[in-house]
């Protein structure tokens, strides 16, 4: 009998701190968020991951791992602030989400293989100091985004591609 009240207290007890697993069917890679970011900044992360091809970049992330320790993600009280992705293999478009990361004061994706549209979302990152895009291949000229982000301390560094150097120059000719 004492055996029984001593199981049922510690499990009363795992219970109140959370400990047991659940008995939902939630992934180790949900979960993973919980005590870290917020779920809308981990769900933007993981968006980012797929619609670059997260599974070939050079140094890529383990989903099971904290989102702190991911490589390239800086976390600071319980929020994405820096994001440095430079020359990491990502192939693909930014996803409308980024804007979820607004706590982010450093974007950098530079040297990178992105393509497409500079989702209009970016400007919503109202907390960004420095942004960094260049050497990808957008698809068309980016706009000019400083007013668009009161705290950027310089310039953005935005898309300044080999191809569009090489028809800036055949235009000239």
């Amino acid at each position: 009998m004492k055996y029984a009240i001593n199981f049922a207290f510690a499990v009363i007890v795992m219970m109140w701190l959370d400990l047991l697993p659940n008995a939902t069917t939630k992934s180790d890679v949900e979960v993973t968020y919980k005590s870290e970011i917020p779920i809308s900044e981990y769900n933007a992360l993981i968006d980012l991951f797929q619609s670059t091809d997260g599974e070939n970049w050079k140094h890529g992330w383990d989903l099971r791992a904290p989102v702190y320790s991911w490589y390239g993600v800086e976390v600071k009280d319980g929020h994405v602030t820096g994001l440095n992705l430079f020359d990491n293999d990502l192939k693909g478009e930014i996803p409308n989400t980024i804007s979820s990361l607004s706590n982010l004061k450093s974007l950098n994706l530079s040297f990178n293989r992105l393509e497409g549209e500079l989702p209009s979302s970016i400007t919503e990152l109202s907390a960004l100091e420095g942004l960094r895009l260049e050497m990808n291949n957008f698809k068309d000229e980016l706009p000019n985004l400083m007013n668009s982000f009161k705290n950027l301390k310089d310039q953005p560094i935005l898309d300044i591609s080999l191809e569009k150097i090489k028809s800036r120059l055949n235009s000239i000719n």
